[in-house]
């Protein structure tokens, strides 16, 4: 089986393209989960301080 030079050529380009996206999308979906779950943190903290100031 022979393969199509230019054909292998634009498949590892959109390859590549597609690797260039992951790199860059996975660092700031990461950033955004940690964001999250500070924020989530920060909400529950608050509302068991609020739960055992109200049970006084």
């Amino acid at each position: 089986m022979e393969l199509d030079d230019n054909t292998s050529i634009l498949a590892l380009l959109a390859l590549r393209q597609l690797l260039y996206f992951a790199d860059d999308y996975i660092p700031v979906q990461h950033t955004k989960l940690k964001a999250c779950d500070i924020l989530y943190e920060k909400r529950d903290k608050r509302e068991s301080f609020k739960k055992g100031s109200d049970q006084e």
